[in-house]
């Protein structure tokens, strides 16, 4: 997808995930951002709003204060922060962002896996976001997204295509808005929400991170590159999750800037050939419809779109849906699963 506002999106998935897995050829570093140290990692320093300490995010979005909190305190932190990015387009110098900014991408990928009940305690690799960096450039230098950029692009370099080969990738926005891009998958490409299924599968523990702002007239866009295959932790075993499944909305109270119009419920080895989808607000029945599968992007998936926009909701209440996910095959039997999403106005 490249629409003409560049919010395009495009997923580290061309080859099978097999390949992906074995192409692999860097060892993750230490997980710290950026820092010279993992002891240096571990330091404290301060964000806008929230006090950033490295520590496993948790929140339990069953409580409206909790989850309004967390939106303002943790959500609204990776805003406003500069990228300093010290790089060059016409001496293809990837450069780098500062550190601050960089913990911003971090810390708004750990506020989605906090909602979405996995595990909150992504770190960032430097080797990774060394490597990652330079697809960014690759991408803004040549406006356009390729999971295989060609040798004869502009910037090309070995580095930055094995990274373009593991990442999610977005022309049009940079930093944290990228990442909520990821979550939000829109287009008609992004039907499997696969950039979604990766920031949010429970075993991954190492992302990179390369952002490059485009410039002021446009003759480059910005563009990033999130590393998001970890191939070191694929098949570790599956951690423990706040819910059986993993679904974005999540259960609970949502706020509304981060609920998005196509739903997902992800499983592991489910069998989602047969399921079905009921939604209900105020007893009253929403129609939804149900996208194709696909498989090899972290857990199994079902995705729909229910028939609300949700762009002109009115929040001036709390808005309650009711999702009744059916027939779900899982170790031969068929299992089906409620729960409710209220969304709500965090402001």
């Amino acid at each position: 997808m490249n629409l003409r506002r560049r919010s395009a999106l495009a997923l580290a998935l061309a080859l099978a995930l097999i390949t992906l897995l074995a192409a692999a050829s860097v060892q993750p570093a230490a997980a710290h951002d950026g820092a010279s140290s993992p002891e240096e990692a571990r330091q404290e320093f301060w964000l806008p709003a929230v006090f950033v300490d490295y520590q496993n995010l948790v929140v339990d979005p069953k409580y409206r204060e909790g989850s309004r909190d967390f939106y303002r305190n943790v959500y609204l932190a990776s805003e406003d922060v500069p990228h300093a990015w010290s790089g060059d387009y016409e001496s293809c110098d990837p450069g780098d962002t500062s550190r601050q900014y960089k913990a911003t991408v971090r810390l708004r990928v750990n506020y989605f896996r906090a909602m979405a009940g996995v595990p909150a305690d992504i770190s960032l690799s430097p080797e990774l976001n060394r490597m990652v960096q330079a697809a960014a450039l690759i991408m803004s230098r040549n406006d356009e997204l390729s999971h295989y950029p060609p040798t004869e692009w502009a910037c090309h370099s070995a580095g930055g295509a094995l990274a373009a080969n593991h990442s999610n990738l977005y022309l049009g926005h940079v930093g944290a808005l990228a990442v909520s891009g990821y979550i939000e998958d829109e287009g008609e490409n992004n039907y499997k929400v696969g950039h979604r299924r990766w920031i949010l599968c429970p075993q991954s523990r190492t992302f990179g991170t390369g952002d490059v702002p485009g410039t002021p007239d446009y003759r480059f866009w910005p563009a990033n590159a999130l590393w998001v295959v970890d191939s070191y932790h694929y098949y570790d075993p599956r951690p423990a999750t706040r819910d059986e499944f993993v679904a974005w909305p999540p259960p609970g109270y949502v706020p509304g800037p981060v609920v998005f119009p196509r739903w997902s419920f992800s499983y592991d080895d489910a069998d989602f050939t047969e399921a079905t989808v009921h939604m209900t607000a105020n007893g009253a029945d929403i129609a939804v419809r149900l996208e194709p599968l696909a498989y090899n992007c972290c857990e199994n998936t079902l995705v729909w779109i229910p028939d609300i926009d949700f762009a002109t909701l009115d929040l001036a209440q709390d808005r309650s849906f009711k999702v009744s996910v059916r027939d779900v095959w899982m170790g031969g039997m068929k299992r089906s699963f409620d729960y409710t999403v209220t969304v709500f106005d965090p402001e």
